[in-house]
């Protein structure tokens, strides 16, 4: 590591790392060709834009990513030689020094419009996951893996590169993933997009849209933004096509869309491998940098079968299982020297011999010089362990005629045994010939028919992926459903069991989910009403608060609104399950009964019409306290609620209850009594000689007379006093005698 106090001049970074000219024209890491002055080799430097430096705690970010980053040694990992801080313009930054790798990235490949086979495709995807697999179980995870970090090096071996170094630049951005560049989006995982963190499966899901990508030629998900981008691969399906055989499988389960069900590095390089034994051998790839890459197979790690030193005895993710071994050394690049011309061999010496004396050996050879041989390309052999495990190994195969044989001088035997392989040959001939025609034979007498499986219930990628070995025009179509979930298959055309030719059309149809609903005018229906016919479209009624309404009758929905999507009104769609709150009428507000007592019946009847109540009178009643033709009562009473159209009973005062006072003159106590009561009054105070008569009636102390009107109930005070005797006056001129019963009695009326 290289120190942070350490200055740079204008081409010299941390006085060590003379820049010379810059690589592309990223943004936010600028990356440069250098030299290395202290241990005078060539080397990439790669400097962080100062203002991500410059925001609080990227340093220390940095520096525990990269130190992480730097302590993986694996040929699949690109090596970071050096790291640290420096001035760089006045201003502060951070570099990551690598190695130059020769060969380009798999980003030249595609720029040049390649398109590798399913069999390069494996090769390259198998070295992506060694080195994966391994940062990963160091708890080291890329964050950005896409074609232009998948560089391969002057051997042709593939290396991660950038470990470390993309995570700490680009998690930053992610907090605004509006800001994320289009390159970065396109290979961007479904839990990148929904501003997820990212984990080990992240990197998983990316390399397989890069794979998938390298194969096709074409990138799915992509929109004509940066949002639309990262949004369509969210909750979809890998749109991989059965046409890439034993391949297709392996791409669905990496690019599931949830990361609980995608491989896992490991597994995913498990599934390349057994894939691979399907395939035939592959192509070299064409490098920058390094021609036609004669040994791309054996020094890129080649494909490596299902006992692969790395991949093998892995247990599933989630299971203990111990460290991966490191991979086996790459064959060399180099082809293998020719082998020396043979010498000629020298004739036997002559035997004691009665026979004539041998003819002379012909003259040695001209030297021919061997004509120049191409670098072998790197093939796969398989070869058997003594455990019986099948293993490739690197061999050599020229593109080039061979060096010319050289004369034969050996001995007779030597010629003879050319002989026998000459027979050998014709042999082989014939054998292959005959072979030919039973395989002729056979592929036109065989049945090429295949029975429709069940696939029912089964996810469309894995359905896909179980006939794609039977050569059906597999095309896949959708329609919505209620009750089957989205991506899985509906129904198949023809059904299971049908017997289908090669070539034959085949269609499976998987659910889309449930259609959208288009929501009914909930206006005027009763809540009811209104329950009854979301339920039928799957979605739900909440009833919100209630309204008083003058018109519109209790228990009717007013208005009604979406909350999720407030502006939507009746013709809108929705997906199932979705609540609609409805705000019903409570009908007419209640009234508050005003106080009628004292008003009079006219001011009454309007006061009570304004509210909307009907007013029904009751028979009049005297009052001694209310006025004549005023409320002297009302039911209910004052402050009661009552419903619009209630009915308030009132009683109108006819005032006091006044009843005539009777003649009291000249009765007695008891006649008194019985004429006050009957008059609907009271006899009061007796005074005087109760043994006598009625001789003066009082109300409080004041004389009345009768016929005068008093509140019925009144109390009347009465005297009584006993007349005395008669007078009688004698005419001494007359005899005659005077009545008694005629004198002359005064009485006060009562």
């Amino acid at each position: 590591m290289t120190s942070n106090d350490t200055s740079s001049t204008d081409r010299v970074l941390a006085g060590r790392y003379r820049l010379d000219g810059r690589r592309g024209a990223g943004i936010d890491v600028a990356v440069f060709d250098a030299y290395d002055l202290g241990l005078d080799r060539r080397v990439l430097v790669k400097i962080i834009h100062p203002d991500l430096c410059a925001a609080a705690g990227f340093e220390e970010s940095f520096r525990s990513s990269i130190q992480r980053a730097a302590s993986i040694d694996h040929p699949n990992v690109g090596r970071i030689l050096d790291w640290g801080g420096a001035q760089w313009s006045g201003r502060s930054v951070q570099f990551v020094v690598t190695d130059v790798l020769t060969g380009g990235s798999l980003r030249d490949l595609l720029d040049r419009g390649r398109v590798l086979s399913p069999s390069q495709v494996i090769m390259v995807g198998v070295d992506a996951c060694r080195g994966l697999d391994v940062a990963h179980r160091l708890g080291v995870v890329h964050g950005d893996i896409r074609p232009a970090t998948l560089a391969f090096g002057g051997d042709g071996r593939l290396r991660v590169i950038d470990l470390g170094l993309s995570r700490v630049v680009s998690e930053p951005l992610w907090a605004h993933p509006s800001g994320i560049s289009i390159e970065r989006a396109r290979y961007a995982s479904p839990e990148q997009a929904a501003g997820a963190p990212v984990e080990a499966k992240s990197d998983v899901y990316s390399l397989c849209l890069a794979l998938l990508e390298a194969v096709t030629g074409l990138l799915p998900f992509v929109g004509d933004s940066t949002v639309a981008t990262l949004a369509n691969r969210i909750d979809k399906l890998m749109p991989v096509s059965a046409d890439l055989g034993p391949l297709a499988s392996v791409l669905e389960r990496a690019g599931r869309p949830h990361a609980e069900g995608r491989s896992t590095a490991a597994e995913f390089g498990r599934a390349l491998v057994a894939a691979a034994e399907k395939l035939p051998r592959p192509a070299p790839l064409a490098l920058a940098g390094v021609g036609l890459f004669a040994d791309a197979a054996g020094a890129a790690g080649g494909i490596a079968t299902d006992r692969d030193p790395q991949f093998a005895g892995q247990q599933p993710a989630g299971a203990t299982s111990p460290p991966l071994s490191p991979p086996p050394v790459a064959v060399s690049a180099q082809p293998p020297p020719p082998p020396p011309p043979p010498s000629p061999s020298p004739s036997p010496s002559p035997s004691p011999s009665p026979s004539p004396s041998p003819s002379p050996s012909p003259p040695p050879p001209p030297a021919v010089s061997p004509a120049p041989v191409s670098p072998a390309p790197v093939l796969q052999q398989a070869t058997e362990t003594q455990a019986g495990q099948v293993m490739f190994t690197a061999v050599a195969e020229t593109d080039v005629v061979p060096p010319p044989p050289q004369p034969d001088h050996s001995a007779p035997i030597l010629r003879e045994r050319r002989s026998r392989r000459k027979l050998f040959a014709v042999l082989a001939v014939v054998l292959l010939a005959a072979g030919l025609g039973g395989g002729t034979a056979w592929w036109f007498l065989r049945d090429n028919t295949h029975l429709v499986p069940n696939l029912l219930g089964l996810e469309q990628g894995q359905a896909v992926n179980q006939v794609s070995a039977f050569g059906w025009t597999t095309t896949v179509s959708d329609e919505a459903s209620d009750v089957v979930a989205a991506g899985t298959v509906i129904r198949t055309d023809p059904v299971a069991g049908t017997s289908l030719g090669e070539g034959s059309a085949f269609t499976i149809i998987a659910s889309r989910g449930p259609a959208p609903r288009a929501l009914p005018e909930l206006i005027g229906a009763t809540v009811e009403q209104a329950t009854i016919t979301l339920q039928g479209l799957g979605l739900v009624l909440q009833v919100g608060n209630q309204i008083n309404d003058e018109t519109v009758p209790p228990g009717v929905i007013i208005s009604w609104s979406v909350p999720d999507q407030p502006g939507l009104a009746a013709g809108a769609t929705v997906m199932p399950g979705v609540t609609v709150v409805a705000i019903v009428s409570g009908g007419p507000a209640l009234r508050v009964i005003p106080d009628l007592t004292g008003v009079s019946l006219a001011d009454a009847t309007v006061q009570l019409q304004n509210l909307g109540l009907v007013i029904a009178q009751l028979p009049d009643e005297f009052n001694p306290t209310v006025p004549v033709g005023s409320i002297t009562r009302q039911d209910p009473v004052a402050g009661s609620e009552i419903a619009r159209a209630g009915t308030v009973s009132i009683v109108v005062s006819k005032g006091p209850d006044l009843v005539v006072v009777p003649p009291l003159a000249a009765l007695t106590v008891q006649q008194t009594t019985d004429a006050l009561v009957a008059a609907g009054l009271t006899l009061g105070t007796v005074k005087g000689d109760p043994t006598g008569f009625a001789v003066l009636a009082e109300v409080d102390g004041q004389a009345i007379g009768a016929g005068i009107t008093l509140p019925r109930g009144t109390a009347i005070d009465v005297t009584f006093e006993v007349p005395p005797p008669p007078t009688t006056t004698i005419d001494p001129a007359s005899t005659s005698t005077i009545d008694p019963a005629a004198a002359t009695t005064t009485v006060v009326p009562a």
